[in-house]
């Protein structure tokens, strides 16, 4: 199957800003299931475009507007091929105690380790407790969170800065 995917981000700044620096990771990659045959990004303000593959190898470009600006435009434009007739497997679903064990693998390392703009406490604990309740596996549990937190939660425009973490967590 032949796709097109594009990707645009249009911000707008309340007031003039300078020196946005930004991370993309918007190009696809090549894998046993598909194969990117093109891909074009364009930043509006114009800026010169640098990229890496990180860890997990992703594409992730890097840009840099050091003019002043109120409008900031990402868009994103690929082609990619997938087979058209495959059976993808169902990926294994561990279950919930052995989410510990990951935090010893690579692939899973970075995801399982603290922030600290959240502290883990017993409410936090316990509202996870209660959102996964009657879950087995490890993906069911991830599933029932990220519904509670739909649910549940609201964005509340200014209740965070870079220096100041959520007073909901």
């Amino acid at each position: 199957m032949k796709l097109h995917i594009f990707h645009r981000t249009p911000l707008k700044y309340a007031r003039s800003v300078r020196e946005s620096f930004n991370e993309a990771r918007l190009q696809p990659v090549t894998t046993d299931g598909q194969t990117c045959h093109s891909f074009l990004l364009k930043v509006l303000p114009t800026s010169k475009l640098s990229h890496y593959l990180d860890f997990y190898l992703n594409y992730v470009h890097l840009f840099e507007i050091t003019q002043a600006h109120t409008e900031l435009t990402v868009e994103a434009n690929s082609t990619v091929t997938t087979p058209t007739c495959r059976a993808w497997p169902r990926p294994p679903r561990p279950p919930r105690w052995t989410v510990g064990a990951c935090a010893r693998l690579d692939r899973c390392y970075d995801f399982l380790q603290s922030s600290t703009y959240v502290e883990v406490g017993a409410d936090l604990w316990r509202l996870a407790l209660d959102a996964t309740d009657g879950q087995t596996d490890a993906w069911q549990a991830a599933q029932a969170i990220m519904r509670y937190i739909h649910r549940e939660f609201r964005y509340q425009p200014a209740s965070t800065t870079c220096t100041r973490t959520c007073a909901r967590c």
